[in-house]
């Protein structure tokens, strides 16, 4: 039995339907009914019984769903934090960067760290502020510089300074 046999079991519990089943795992109904069964082999019990129009699992089957739903929750997230350290490993970051700063204030700080950290590679994102927000959300930037404002929830925020600005004549 491995990770694909209980998502169809999975599958079926929850569209209550072998046939529905297989139009949402994109297979044939026969491919879902023997991956159901390859389950029902390794604890060696029933696990869903066909009635009318609906399929529904016996008790074992209740619990054997919930303790599968937790497995497949638990792989997901175990392949995500895998994911993130092969990222991390990766001496690699993406750094989002509105045009001025991303021109002007981020080139001598980046320089400085990349001379700490000679193998590390440095990719600059230059955009539009919402453009950088919805990079960092999606993680397709590691973090950004600029200057906020109104920023979206489901961001840290770090406040590095306040920027002078003065207005002079003559």
């Amino acid at each position: 039995m491995n990770l694909r046999h209980l998502e169809v079991f999975c599958a079926v519990v929850e569209a209550e339907s072998f046939s529905a089943a297989a139009e949402q795992l994109i297979i044939s109904q026969p491919a879902v009914s023997m991956q159901a069964q390859v389950v029902e082999h390794h604890f060696g019990v029933q696990l869903l019984e066909r009635r009318k129009r609906r399929t529904v699992p016996t008790e074992a089957g209740r619990a054997v769903y919930e303790w599968a739903r937790e497995v497949l929750r638990t792989e997901a997230e175990t392949r995500k934090v895998v994911d993130e350290l092969k990222h991390a490993g990766s001496g690699r970051i993406v750094v989002g960067a509105t045009v001025t700063v991303g021109s002007y204030l981020l080139p001598p700080v980046l320089g400085g760290f990349k001379r700490q950290e000679p193998d590390a590679e440095i990719v600059v994102r230059i955009g539009e502020r919402d453009e950088i927000y919805a990079d960092v959300l999606a993680g397709a930037a590691d973090c950004a510089v600029l200057i906020a404002h109104d920023i979206p929830s489901g961001l840290e925020v770090e406040l590095l300074g306040y920027e002078e600005m003065v207005f002079i004549c003559a």
